[in-house]
């Protein structure tokens, strides 16, 4: 979740003492995230439908439900059709019918 990176950001600021500096850029980063979200409403109803195809250590293909890209997505009204998918095919592609696909 976006939340979670901006309040890492103010914990790694208290960790290392550089308070000021870490709100700031938390507040930056927040300023984004708003900008974002408010030029990129939900949908009304049903998500649009999305392809991340991300490749992991495991041989495995595909962005996780809990992986920033997927939480990207939502905030962005889409959802990712192929959570956690390993073996994609062309076939599969076709038949999942994404709207954007992001590699």
């Amino acid at each position: 979740d976006l939340g979670n990176i901006v309040e890492d950001v103010k914990n790694l600021g208290t960790i290392f003492n550089v308070q000021d500096k870490a709100n700031q850029y938390a507040e930056q980063l927040q300023a984004k995230i708003d900008a974002v979200k408010k030029a990129n409403p939900e949908t009304q109803g049903e998500k649009k439908k999305a392809l991340i195809m991300v490749a992991y250590n495991d041989e495995t293909f595909g962005a996780y439900k809990s992986a920033l890209q997927e939480s990207l997505l939502n905030q962005l009204g889409y959802t990712n059709v192929a959570t956690g998918t390993s073996g994609l095919t062309l076939e599969n592609l076709v038949s999942m019918d994404p709207e954007l696909i992001i590699y």
